[in-house]
């Protein structure tokens, strides 16, 4: 075998609809799956496996890197985690992905803000135990809703690495929500792509266009 990479065969994580864009794009179309779509039903009522909300931010730099962050972004997250919470998805059973240390450290504040101005410990867990995170420090990781967080407004090489875009897709169990620029998302890769063609639009109550 050498280092010939492990490839998986069955997967008894995702949605089967979840699993599905992996499958075809990273796996050749040979990942069975071992759970059915009626064992990861909505967590809340009307929400698809997959979603996406379309936001027209402004990315910043960070100083003295190429890590972004994007507030609007950043405060839709937090419109999709009340909304989560108000259905009563736990915390804890929540995770944000994000493709930038710096987005990861503004929602952190954000979150921290919401809850009384506690800021949440060293790592990766707010006040309110929502994991917030880049790409790699999920993987092997799992929870039942994962919010994916790009950060970018242009087409550009952020995460031209499949290996880091399978493990962002498949992080989630029940749900999988994109949040960022839709008409550069669809100009970025292909994966980005077909996750918006899968997905539908996520109506927010709180959210609104400006």
């Amino acid at each position: 075998m050498g280092h010939k990479p492990f490839m998986l065969r069955r997967q008894y994580r995702c949605h089967p609809a979840l699993a599905d864009i992996p499958n075809r794009l990273f796996y050749d179309g040979r990942l069975l799956n071992g759970c059915s779509a009626e064992e990861r039903p909505p967590l809340v009522e009307g929400w698809p496996p997959i979603s996406f909300c379309d936001v027209r931010g402004t990315a910043r730099r960070a100083q003295g890197g190429g890590s972004s962050a994007n507030g609007q972004e950043a405060e839709c997250v937090l419109q999709i985690l009340r909304r989560l919470g108000e259905a009563g998805v736990e915390a804890a059973a929540c995770g944000v992905i994000c493709f930038f240390r710096a987005q990861v450290a503004l929602i952190q504040d954000l979150l921290a803000k919401s809850s009384g101005g506690h800021q949440p410990e060293a790592g990766q867990h707010s006040g309110f135990d929502i994991q917030v995170a880049t790409v790699d420090s999920f993987q092997g990781m799992e929870k039942d809703v994962i919010i994916l967080t790009t950060s970018v407004t242009s087409p550009g090489p952020f995460c031209s690495d499949n290996r880091r875009l399978n493990v962002a897709l498949t992080r989630a169990r029940h749900h999988l929500v994109l949040v960022g620029h839709v008409p550069a998302l669809r100009q970025t890769s292909r994966v980005f792509s077909e996750v918006l063609e899968a997905g539908k639009p996520l109506r927010l109550r709180e959210h609104h266009s400006h």
